[in-house]
């Protein structure tokens, strides 16, 4: 498997003290890595179920307990942050597909699976240890890309629709909220996605997206968070950006203001604190 966003090792400790002087209520908890294709795969041919590596279960459980252990006595409360399954079988499925260009789409449900089995069990072993330390949970993928869902709607359903309520089901089983945080275009997704079985939508992406389509398709039913563009703050935050929309989202099941991706280098720390002002005085 391969880490992501690591540019800079950052502590449990120091993102839990940067949350706290930041006055952030909740702060999420990722283990940073995207599954990859095992060395054998080199020499994968037809009819071998691909593998895949991933790091072991004890890595997972040994990060969240730091950060239970960081926030104890603090007012922070984490999110579990755990890996979806879409955006993982579609990328690994294209991998191997560049070995073999006459490779069955029956593939993908072989690469769904082999993704399930491992995330699922991420998914029950946190939840059962830490499920009352955890807020929510949030499940990051892309469903979606520029020009919305990623795969046609009957394809999608048949490929993933069971298999992401049976990944998010440990989570309703401690009755935690669950949210989907995804890229692209989710204009007309809302429906979908509360099939699914989510409580809440992350827009990760909102330059793709017509807020206002989105918010009417969604009619109230899934709490919206995100939404931010992440260059309002690296332009400088705008008030007025904000409250318009908590206007738009607040009377149609709620609004949580959130950047779109990572807050990283390229924000001048000015301007991440008045973005934190600018939360404080819209909340107040």
């Amino acid at each position: 498997y391969e880490l992501i966003k690591q540019h800079k090792q950052i502590t449990v400790e120091d993102q839990i003290e940067f949350a706290q002087r930041s006055n952030m209520a909740m702060i999420p908890c990722r283990f940073p890595y995207q599954p990859t294709l095992s060395q054998i795969n080199a020499t994968w041919t037809k009819g071998t179920p691909p593998h895949v590596d991933v790091p072991f279960l004890s890595d997972h459980l040994d990060l969240f307990d730091r950060f239970v252990r960081a926030t104890r006595g603090t007012q922070g409360r984490i999110v579990g942050d755990f890996r979806g399954i879409v955006a993982d079988t579609l990328r690994i499925y294209k991998n191997l597909a560049t070995m073999d260009n006459a490779i069955e789409e029956t593939v993908l449900d072989d690469i769904a699976d082999e993704l399930l089995r491992y995330q699922t069990k991420v998914v029950q072993l946190v939840c059962d240890r830490f499920a009352g330390e955890l807020a929510f949970v949030i499940f990051s993928d892309d469903l979606a890309d520029n020009d919305g869902l990623r795969l046609p709607p009957d394809k999608f359903d048949r490929l993933f629709s069971e298999r992401i309520k049976h990944l998010m089901h440990p989570a309703k089983e401690h009755h935690l909220k669950t949210v989907l945080y995804s890229n692209g275009k989710l204009d007309t997704l809302p429906p979908l996605i509360q099939q699914l079985g989510f409580d809440g939508l992350y827009i990760a992406q909102p330059e793709c997206c017509n807020l206002a389509t989105l918010n009417k398709n969604n009619n109230g039913k899934l709490s919206i968070l995100g939404g931010i563009p992440v260059s309002a703050l690296i332009d400088g935050t705008s008030l007025d950006h904000i409250q318009a929309l908590d206007t738009l989202f607040e009377a149609n099941g709620g609004y949580v203001a959130g950047v779109s991706s990572d807050i990283n280098d390229d924000i001048p720390v000015e301007n991440y604190l008045s973005y934190i002002n600018t939360l404080s005085y819209s909340t107040n």
